[in-house]
Formats: C-alpha cells, sequence, structure tokens
C-alpha cells in the first residue's frame, strides 16, 4: 500500500508546484485532478470534472514533474454527473471520457475514478430527491457502461464510490451496479466518511458501517481515501483523526 493525496487538497497550480507540494509532504503518489494544473487550461462546470483533450506540453509537464519529485499518478479524476437529466450533458461527459483515456494512458495511471452523478442539475456532488429512482439509476448505469467500454479497451481500470449525496449512496447500491455492470475493471474506493448517510454518524455505529463496506466491498478494493466524518445528524466531514472513522480497523 502507497500513501498518497488527492490533489484538489490542493490550490489550483503549476504541475511543477502541484508535485513538489506533495513529495514535500511524504506523500508517494497522487490522484490526479487535471482540472487543478495549470497547464491544463481547465475550469471546471462542476457538471464535468475533467478537460478533453490535453496538451503534449501539459502531458509532458506533468510526468516531468512527477519523475522529478518520485511521486506517483496513481489514479486520475474522470468525474461527471453520471446521472444528469440532460441525456446532451451525459452524453458530452462519455465523449470527454473517451479523450481523458488517451491522457490517462499517457500518463502511465492505471485507474481512473468516477462519480455516479446526481439528478442536481448544478453540482455533481449535491444531493436531490430523484436520487433514489430506477431512472436515475439507469441513466447512472448506462453512462457507466459507456465509459467501461472504453476503459476496458485502453487497458484502464474504473473506480467508483459511495456518496451520500449521489446515486451510488450506500454500499448496497455500489455491490448492486459491480454486478449489473459485469466489468472486471470496475473497482470500489473505500471511502470510510462517506460511507455514513444522514443520521448515522455516531460512534455506535461507526465499526458495523465499515464492516457492512467490507461485506459488499470484497478484494473490489483498489484505492482507499482517509477523509474522517464528524458526529452529527448531517454529513460533516473533517480532518482525518477528528471524527468517529475506526482508521485501525479500516486498516486490518
Amino acid at each position: 500500500m502507497k500513501l498518497g493525496v488527492c490533489t484538489t487538497d490542493f490550490e489550483k497550480d503549476s504541475a511543477e508546484a502541484i508535485f513538489a507540494r506533495a513529495a514535500g509532504y511524504g506523500f508517494e503518489c497522487v490522484q490526479l485532478s487535471l482540472g487543478g494544473i495549470e497547464e491544463c487550461g481547465f475550469e471546471t462546470d462542476k457538471v464535468i470534472e475533467f478537460p478533453g483533450r490535453v496538451s503534449p506540453a501539459a502531458v509532458k509537464a506533468i510526468l516531468g514533474a512527477a519523475q522529478r519529485h518520485g511521486v506517483d499518478i496513481a489514479a486520475v479524476n474522470g468525474t461527471f454527473n453520471m446521472a444528469h437529466p440532460d441525456g446532451d450533458v451525459r452524453k458530452e461527459g462519455i465523449r470527454r471520457f473517451g479523450e481523458l483515456l488517451e491522457t490517462v494512458q499517457d500518463l502511465g495511471s492505471p485507474m481512473v475514478t468516477l462519480c455516479s452523478g446526481s439528478r442536481n442539475r448544478a453540482h455533481l456532488w449535491r444531493p436531490h430527491p430523484d436520487n433514489g429512482t430506477e431512472e436515475a439509476y439507469g441513466d447512472m448505469l448506462e453512462s457507466m457502461k459507456r465509459c467501461a467500454e472504453m476503459a476496458e479497451k485502453a487497458g484502464v481500470t474504473i473506480v467508483i464510490e459511495t456518496e451520500a449525496s449521489n446515486v451510488i449512496r450506500t454500499p448496497a447500491i455500489a455491490a448492486r451496479t459491480i454486478r449489473d455492470m459485469g466489468c472486471p475493471r470496475l473497482k470500489m474506493i473505500l471511502d470510510c466518511a462517506n460511507l455514513f448517510l444522514p443520521g448515522r454518524a455516531c460512534r455506535e455505529l461507526a465499526k458495523d458501517t465499515l464492516d457492512e463496506a467490507f461485506y459488499h466491498f470484497g478484494y473490489d478494493i483498489a484505492l482507499a481515501h482517509g477523509k474522517d466524518i464528524r458526529p452529527g445528524r448531517g454529513v460533516s466531514f473533517c480532518a482525518t483523526g477528528h471524527g468517529i472513522v475506526d482508521f485501525r480497523h479500516a486498516l486490518e
């Protein structure tokens, strides 16, 4: 296991500065957001969080910085709203995802992270009352299948996670998705803090919540996130070790 950082935790900067900072903190790898690299010249619209094609100069800058600082690119963010109610938005995300895979191959990264999405039109990480409908699930699944087909051809693994505000909001729904996809390249991100739905973030449920995730995910976990969650009725994330997640149990 290698210890890394999501570059979304850093302010947008040059590739050199991003990888220097990661190495300075002692991290061995990163989950890379191309939107946070100045050379990519991209600003997210909170619906699709990555550019289409990335210039050869940007790829060269990223690879050079990674190599100079000895930091691996463990995964690249490929998050877009796979459940957006507008089919044209989903089609654009899928089209751009195909271009992203070419960049991922150039960077030599083995994984691309996905977002199952939300019926929220404005923001892929915000909730909507229709996220639990079969229609939302069906649109998300179709988007994911299209992306999986391209990822299979590119030899890249795609990874998903639970998120209280998204369609895949529980380990059971994640497990259903894995079954429905039937794709050997689809794996899971274990984000312990994301396992807690509103009203469930309490120490008494912490161990059982983790155990449920391990029961459903099994050996499909390919990546893990380390953020924490505060106890309370809502969903309020915090720094690792300042919340209720039992990381010792998770690591064991």
